[in-house]
């Protein structure tokens, strides 16, 4: 059984930092002491672009310090706030990571991640690129039934209610998702897409492929600065995705 921790949508910004570093702490505490993952992923959109690159620096460090004492290993996807200010480079050293797409191995399941922000636009929707797309073209073949997670939706998922994208909800997804999703097709064997962005959970099935997308953590709506979610994900011959808000299981799926 692999054990995998998923936060989604941090958005840390100054006005908020106090309550959503104490609720990040608790979960990393969680985490720690309860679930015990193997992995934890960030989806993305780890900061809410701030007026300054020095206001953004601050709060993708608020970030790294409340998961700095974990024992568990954490991958940072870059969603489409954190690149407004900063650059994939700057990123890459603060949280010292050396590239923001690649695959980690954990147990015996892959997890491909991929690098959706846009770099110079402020412009929600996101891109992937040829690159990625080739390199996920090679992984996605090479590994059984590996999951694939990017900040940006690549499944369908109904926005007609959705506060941020209902209007348009081209800007919720990825430009060259078609692309994408030809690849994972072709490869037949995908567990699941998992993504953040739209900030709600759904599960759901798309070009006869699943596609979980995870609640935010914050700012799930303007009213709502705070909403303190995260999933579980646990990995074995039935897996299970838990979308919790502290001890409370709010989703649970099964893929």
């Amino acid at each position: 059984m692999t054990r995998i921790g998923i936060i989604a949508e941090v958005h840390m910004r100054t006005e908020h930092a106090t309550d959503l570093v104490n609720e990040l702490n608790w979960i990393a505490d969680h985490f720690e002491h309860n679930f015990e993952p193997d992995h934890v992923f960030l989806l993305g959109d780890i900061i809410q672009h701030g007026k300054t690159r020095e206001e953004d620096i601050t709060n993708v460090e608020r970030v790294m310090s409340a998961l700095s004492d974990c024992s568990f290993p954490i991958t940072y996807l870059l969603g489409n706030h954190d690149v407004i200010n900063l650059t994939r480079d700057e990123l890459a050293d603060i949280l010292d990571q050396d590239s923001f797409f690649g695959e980690v191995n954990v147990e015996d399941e892959t997890f491909v991640y991929l690098d959706s922000s846009l770099r110079g636009t402020k412009t929600p929707s996101g891109m992937v690129g040829p690159d990625q797309l080739s390199f996920a073209k090679k992984s996605l073949t090479k590994h059984a039934n590996p999951f694939v997670l990017v900040h940006h939706p690549i499944g369908n998922f109904d926005l007609s209610d959705n506060y941020w994208f209902a209007e348009f909800p081209e800007q919720a997804y990825l430009c060259d998702r078609k692309k994408l999703l030809d690849i994972m097709s072709k490869s037949g064997n995908i567990q699941s897409t998992i993504t953040g962005h739209i900030h709600k959970h759904e599960y759901t099935t798309f070009k006869d492929l699943p596609h979980l997308s995870i609640s935010a953590f914050s700012k799930e709506t303007p009213n709502k600065p705070l909403t303190g979610a995260y999933a579980q994900l646990t990995v074995e011959e039935s897996s299970t995705a838990e979308i919790k808000v502290r001890d409370q299981t709010i989703a649970q799926y099964r893929i």
